[in-house]
């Protein structure tokens, strides 16, 4: 077996959502100065970077990020769907249906749209004209597939800015709250490289926090050689 991050690395330059807050990492003790050791505060948005959206995200009485069952940090049927998508177009309901048998099977389900080829070449791009999941099939997933409990897509958020009211259904419908079941939601993750007929499982761990709806996740995928 080998292993690979979908998670990005979180840098002072790392692409953000329009008008996010940039992390700050300062560095507070030196060993070159005589300390023992060096430290560094970092200060760094909840949502920034590879991150979960856990139910209390978007509704008060949805579980928080360290509070989730260990099912929704480790994946062992995840499924890829390739689905093009140019800026800010949506994934609809009809292009997920012809994939239905795949997803009834799969606990996390992977959407991979080609925009990550932006990440690291044009950060507004990639952080304002990003495709998103369209409410329609973050209800037709949440209403039809119990075994789904994660979706991950490579992209910055499930939400376009060309459309937010739109996004913000779709975050309620997938974490659950006008229903009895959520998946958990992982944003702006790399999918480069995997493939259905080699992928194992996903790991995705977050820092457990104790007050916050959600957080950053190292997110590892488990490859067959």
């Amino acid at each position: 077996m080998s292993y690979k991050f979908l998670s990005y690395k979180i840098t002072k330059t790392s692409a953000v959502c329009p008008g996010a807050v940039r992390p700050v990492f300062e560095q507070t003790r030196h060993v070159t100065e005589g300390w023992a050791q060096n430290e560094w505060s970092i200060t760094v948005p909840n949502h920034l970077g590879t991150h979960m959206d856990a139910p209390n995200h978007h509704y008060d009485g949805g579980i928080k990020i360290a509070d989730l069952p260990m099912d929704r940090y480790v994946y062992e049927k995840p499924y890829i769907i390739d689905i093009p998508k140019g800026f800010n177009e949506l994934i609809t309901a009809e292009e997920l249906k012809p994939y239905a048998e795949q997803i009834k099977q799969c606990d996390l389900l992977m959407l991979r749209t080609g925009h990550s080829r932006y990440h690291d070449t044009d950060e507004e791009i990639y952080g304002a004209k990003g495709p998103g999941v369209g409410s329609d099939a973050a209800e037709y997933l949440n209403k039809n597939f119990p075994n789904m409990r994660g979706i991950i897509m490579d992209f910055i958020s499930l939400a376009t800015y060309t459309d937010p009211d739109d996004g913000n259904k779709a975050h309620k419908w997938l974490l659950g709250e006008w229903s009895g079941h959520y998946s958990t939601i992982i944003e702006d993750a790399t999918l480069e490289g995997l493939d259905n007929d080699t992928l194992v499982r996903v790991f995705s761990l977050p820092i457990r926090y104790g007050e916050v709806d959600s957080c950053q996740v190292s997110v590892l995928a488990e490859i067959r050689d």
